[in-house]
């Protein structure tokens, strides 16, 4: 049990003698300021709009690649029909 309290009190974690950290009560609440917690929550959308735009990108590359395959086939075998 010593040896956890003195680990404890070295490494600063609970809030020891070395002040490593604050107490919650200590610490800022991220929207205190006025007008802080707008662009902060638009912030947040970037990567949602990102994943949008992504998704829409992946299903056209996909249905082009797709079209593209089923024409190549249909071009390979009309030329080995012909060539039978």
């Amino acid at each position: 049990m010593k040896v956890a309290k003195g680990l404890i009190q070295f490494t600063g974690v609970g809030g020891g003698p070395s002040g490593a950290l604050q107490s919650q009560a200590e610490q800022p609440d991220p929207g205190e300021e006025v007008g802080e917690g707008f662009p902060c929550k638009l912030g947040q959308l970037i990567p949602v709009a990102g994943a949008a735009i992504g998704a829409g990108v992946n299903y056209w590359f996909t249905e082009q690649t797709a079209r593209t395959a089923t024409m190549l086939f249909r071009s390979l075998y009309l030329e080995r029909k012909e060539r039978l």
